[in-house]
Parts: structure tokens; sequence; C-alpha cells
């Protein structure tokens, strides 16, 4: 899906329930965050499903925006112990910014998984090279071995 794709699913999927200004001003806030991680380096589509689904996104702004069409008011403890008021939009800054997080988590560990790999690749290509030079004399050593041990026996 690219990023008018997702800002047209969105703006449908809004204009069910909320008031145009409200539509408007969410299709911008997510137009900006694409624009901003395709500057970063993403394409399109990296960025669009980074987001997830745009009619679950819709969902859940439509539910926190309350039955009045109008902003719902978020409070959160903040750092302080006191409570501090969040607008929507800085909820989904939030969100977004543990999206990232989370990115960079699952992309940290895929860069440990392909080094383990690697590091047990290299084991075992060395050990086999090992291998490849002691199998050709150790085999008949051992044939000829198992060969005298049955004419001991007789």
């Amino acid at each position: 899906m690219n990023k008018k794709e997702f800002l047209d699913t969105l703006g449908r999927r809004l204009a069910q329930q909320l008031s145009q200004e409200k539509i408007a001003e969410h299709i911008r806030y997510y137009d900006e965050y694409l624009t901003e991680k395709v500057q970063q380096g993403m394409t399109e589509q990296e960025a669009v499903a980074q987001l997830g689904d745009p009619l679950l996104i819709a969902r859940t702004i439509m539910d926190t925006s309350g039955d009045d069409m109008g902003e719902k008011t978020v409070y959160e403890e903040g750092y302080t112990g006191k409570y501090q008021k969040n607008s929507q939009e800085e909820n989904l800054r939030e969100h977004h910014r543990g999206i990232d997080g989370r990115l960079q988590t699952r992309l940290g560990c895929l860069v440990a998984v392909i080094v383990i790999i690697l590091i047990l690749t290299l084991i075992l290509k060395l050990v086999g090279s090992v291998l490849s030079f002691i199998l050709p004399v150790l085999i008949p050593v051992l044939v000829i071995g198992l060969i005298l041990e049955y004419f001991r026996k007789k």
C-alpha cells in the first residue's frame, strides 16, 4: 500500500464519524509522518507498513475522539508525578515513537541472529576443512586396523 492509498483509506473511514476539520488534521499528521519517514530513507511502502492497518488506526482515533466529535483529552502521569494534559496528536506521536523503538529492537535482534549464523558457519567451515585433511589419512588407518583386528581374532 502506498501513501496515497493509506491516506485515502484512513480519510474515508474517519469520515464516518469525525468532522471534516478533524479528518484534515489527522490526514495532515499522517501525511507529515510518512513524508518524514521517506526523507529518512524508507520507501513509502515500508513507512506505511510500519504504521499498520489504516482501518485500525481510524478505529483507534474514533474511539479516542469521544462522542461529541471533538478532541478527547487524555491525562497521563508525567515524570514529575503530576498529571499532565496530552492532546490526541501528542498521544499518536508517542504511539509512533513506540513503533520506531520496537522496530529498532527487532532490527537489533535480526543483526544479532545474522552474526550468530555467520559465526556458526565459519566454525563449521573450519571443522570441515580440518576433517578434509584428516579423513584421507584416518579412514585407511581405521580400515587397516579393523582388518588386523579381524585376523587376530581368528
